[in-house]
């Protein structure tokens, strides 16, 4: 080798390992993560109840039983109050506590004793796993977040403040007299729950921040309180918190803190919560050696396959990494679990049945979707619920257990080995008959006459449709349509409306998306315009132009076959030559499904 061919291949390994060098910290952070997300096994990771059924610590030995025989590993528990004085509700532990640790009002020990003493009570060979409930959202005895500062009178401007919600008993109406009081009423409600936690044998804190409207995440009113800007309002959170959890640590070094923010970490905060990073970068730096700390995963609720926990848990993680103030903190200490819906949306659309075809979850999907969360997790999954009841807590005595044995089966076995790309049930989409011909099937919305008498059509939608099918039944909500490119990531099919989609090829029960584009001229600007369906099977939500609901059939069971015509406002619908873009979204548990007789967009002409 020559000596100049030596200093070219000299100056190249040089320019090389500059390169390096200069990328080092971004490789070495994109390895750090992907190591964090390698699956692992299920063994030894547990499955916790979290609802609406939460039992309280005195009817905890009532259900202990029962919940033995769910397979769950564990509870959350919620503690009780009892006032010493005037009790206008007239019984004596209806008090929700889950709402009074994380905040300014000091907790006494005698309130809360006959928990304490029931705890003692409980023999539990199987829910070694409890946690204790505590609850930072807007409520009615928990809204501003003063117990996170010290509210020096030197030091700020008094005049300034102006209560979080005025003429609001409970809440601070005025500046504190005693500079500490708030904050130290918070560190000494948490040092007496670890305290209670460790003596009780609870494995520790489930915090949930609730961070969806005006609360202790609250950013805007401690500015407006103080006078400062945000970065120095976080900081302030950031110290105090830290302060609290290493006393919290102190006092019980091996807890575990179970953490719902969701992943909720965004760039605009849209209802100004950003406290709540704040207040996670607390509890991370106040964090022991012995101690734990979970992101809850909440936006997990309605997925199922393993490949989409890998997704949301890469997604928390770097939307973490990206707004945490302690990033190298995150990076090392935050560990990663997941929460499951086990009625998904019961409460806002469709409700739970003893049909687990009816459900968001077949006992199937839900079993499948808790082996997967488990893989992915770093210790804990969280069975969340509404409107099914596990075991009638005290608040509910009125509802009874309404789980069928299948569920509580696909808990127990949710551990045992099984594919991770194992497919969404088909819900006996295979078994089932193919359908008489739609034509056959003789309604009122065959015709637009017989369908909207006195309408005048605009237009037949007959053409253009295509479908994606969503077994998952994620479109609607966490990782589906609506996120962005989730569009662009379905597998869309030409279909025909007019007809059952069993008879077009595909012999499936489910969700479903329908779309198609259309016009309507200038002329009709300022009319009542109108979409008709004259026919679907069974459930439905649908979107013109955005993924704002226009029109929804979602209650029940939904639309049976030959069913009324679906007639609707064509809201934010636009003239000329824009297209129109509808989106339909059809959901159907079994038998005939979609679009199965003609679609119109039609108006209403003034009478007289």
């Amino acid at each position: 080798m020559t000596r100049k061919r030596s200093r070219v291949l000299g100056t190249r390994f040089i320019r090389l390992a500059t390169l390096v060098s200069a990328f080092l910290p971004s490789m070495v952070l994109d390895v750090s993560d992907i190591r964090a997300e390698t699956p692992r096994s299920v063994t030894g990771k547990k499955v916790i109840s979290f609802g609406w059924d939460m039992p309280s610590a005195t009817e905890f030995s009532e259900h202990a039983r029962h919940l033995e025989t769910s397979g769950l590993d564990g509870v959350v528990l919620n503690f009780t109050r009892r006032y010493d004085g005037p009790n206008p509700g007239g019984q004596d532990d209806i008090y929700d506590m889950k709402y009074r640790w994380v905040h300014w009002e000091p907790i006494k020990l005698d309130e809360i004793q006959h928990n304490i003493d029931a705890l003692k009570s409980v023999d539990s060979r199987k829910l070694k796993h409890n946690f204790l409930a505590m609850y930072t959202s807007s409520n009615a005895t928990s809204v501003s977040p003063a117990q996170f500062f010290i509210w020096d009178s030197q030091k700020y401007d008094t005049t300034k403040f102006k209560p979080f919600r005025p003429n609001r008993p409970g809440e601070p109406q005025s500046w504190p007299k005693d500079p500490r009081g708030y904050f130290d009423a918070f560190r000494n409600n948490m040092v007496l729950a670890a305290r209670l936690c460790r003596q009780l044998g609870l494995a520790g804190f489930c915090i949930d921040q609730e961070t969806y409207g005006r609360g202790p995440m609250n950013d805007v009113w401690p500015r407006q309180v103080f006078g400062e800007d945000l970065p120095t309002i976080q900081a302030r959170v950031r110290k105090n918190v830290t302060r609290v959890f290493r006393d919290v640590c102190r006092e019980f070094p091996g807890i575990t803190i179970l953490l719902i923010p969701g992943g909720r970490y965004d760039d605009d905060w849209e209802h100004n919560d950003s406290l709540a990073m704040a207040f996670t970068d607390g509890i991370l730096k106040g964090l022991g050696p012995k101690a734990s700390l979970h992101d809850g995963g909440e936006k997990a609720y309605d997925i199922s396959r393993h490949k989409r926990f890998v997704s949301l848990k890469r997604e928390i993680r770097r939307a973490g990494l990206k707004h945490s103030a302690e990033s190298d903190l995150y990076r090392k200490r935050m560990k990663h679990s997941f929460g499951i819906w086990l009625d998904f949306r019961s409460t806002s659309y469709g409700g739970w049945y003893q049909d687990p075809f009816l459900n968001h979850f077949t006992p199937r999907d839900l079993g499948d979707a808790l082996h997967n969360a488990l893989y992915e997790s770093d210790g804990y999954v969280w069975l969340y619920n509404e409107t099914a009841i596990m075991w009638p807590a005290k608040w509910r005595r009125t509802s009874k257990p309404n789980v069928i044995d299948d569920y509580y089966a696909a808990i127990r076995h949710c551990k045992q080995p099984r594919p991770l790309n194992r497919p969404p049930d088909p819900r006996g989409a295979d078994d089932e008959p193919l359908p008489d011909r739609a034509a056959s099937i003789k309604t009122a919305g065959d015709r637009l006459e017989t369908a909207v008498p006195g309408m005048t059509l605009i237009q037949k939608i007959d053409s253009g449709w295509e479908i994606a099918f969503d077994p998952e039944d994620i479109g609607l909500w966490s990782q589906g349509i609506r996120s962005p490119g989730g569009e662009a990531r379905f597998d869309w099919k030409k279909i025909r409306v007019g007809e059952f989609w069993e008879n077009q090829g595909h012999r499936y029960n489910g969700a479903a998306f329908y779309r198609v584009s259309f016009k309507v001229p200038e002329k009709y600007r300022g009319k009542k315009i109108y979409i008709v369906i004259g026919g679907l099977a069974n459930k439905c939500a649908v979107h013109l132009n955005t993924w704002d609901w226009i029109y929804g059939v979602y209650k029940g069971t939904g639309l049976q076959v030959g069913a009324a015509p679906l007639v609707f406002p064509a809201r934010g619908v636009r003239f000329g030559e824009k297209d129109n873009q509808l989106r339909i979204y059809v959901r159907n548990p079994r038998g005939p499904g979609g679009i199965y007789k003609p679609v119109w967009v039609a108006v209403k002409e003034p009478t007289g």
